[in-house]
């Protein structure tokens, strides 16, 4: 009885449009299936908001492309809670803003997050999901002509693909796309690199503020206008720069100018 009833169970979690059981289930059937997963991120013994928003994801038209699962994150799970944590470790995405929605592919790489404090209704949650669909897409189209080039051109192609998605989401979960990026394309001709690899404090402690104390204000001041020429930067990397430049002027005790790239970033 026991072997029927656990052999009824296996087959209604492979059953399309079921939830898998756990993360490796949901990570072989993505595989089997060519699909994506959706990983819902739950709190369910300590989060009010994670019981509202579990019932909208599982409301949301996800069913098409993506196998289900959720992953608890229980302050004090009972026995059976802990062997479920167990089992979802392999799964190794923990954002410090939970509930929430993570899609993945069936490595595990989240490719979207949504938490529930940015999607508080049904509405919002079809949007967030909308948007993340369409740049998988185009991620998905870019690692597709991606594998028909080499050299310079693969890393370009490459480079596209994590550029539609979170940059956040792209260096922390897509790291080996973007280390390939760097070994075909070690000078940085694409301006990839820098997208990916650019270390805002790190630039302004050790060569923005080091030069300028130093008396060499020019230098600093060349190095980050080197960095603002690349494209492929991102918004919120153009800024840092930008403050890096005003905090160059300002030290070499060019006030005016200073305030003027303040104003500008406003």
């Amino acid at each position: 009885m026991k072997t029927l009833l656990a052999l009824l169970l296996s087959l209604a979690a492979a059953a399309p449009g079921a939830e898998a059981p756990d993360w490796p289930a949901a990570a072989e059937r993505a595989k089997a299936e060519g699909k994506d997963v959706a990983v819902l991120l739950d709190g369910s013994d300590w989060s009010a908001l994670a019981r509202e928003f579990g019932r909208r994801v599982a409301q949301a038209d996800l069913d098409g492309d993506h196998v289900r699962v959720t992953v608890d994150n229980p302050e004090e799970p009972d026995e059976a809670g802990k062997a479920r944590v167990e089992r979802n470790k392999g799964f190794g995405f923990r954002p410090w803003n939970l509930p929430g929605l993570a899609l993945a592919d069936e490595r595990g790489r989240v490719h979207a997050y949504i938490p529930a404090t940015e999607a508080r209704d049904a509405e919002a949650l079809r949007g967030r999901i909308a948007a993340a669909r369409e740049a998988r897409a185009r991620m998905r189209a870019a690692l597709a002509k991606a594998g028909t080039l080499q050299g310079g051109e693969r890393a370009d192609a490459l480079g596209h693909a994590l550029a539609a998605i979170d940059l956040g989401l792209a260096r922390g979960q897509f790291g080996d796309v973007a280390k390939e990026i760097a070994r075909l394309d070690p000078q940085d001709a694409t301006g990839w690199r820098l997208r990916h690899e650019f270390d805002d404090l790190g630039f302004l402690e050790g060569t923005v503020l080091r030069l300028a104390r130093d008396g060499k204000a020019g230098e600093a001041l060349a190095e980050i206008d080197r960095r603002l020429a690349n494209t492929r930067i991102s918004p919120d990397q153009r800024q840092r720069l930008m403050a890096a430049r005003c905090a160059a002027l300002r030290h070499s005790g060019r006030m005016p100018e200073a305030l003027g790239v303040l104003g500008a970033m406003s």
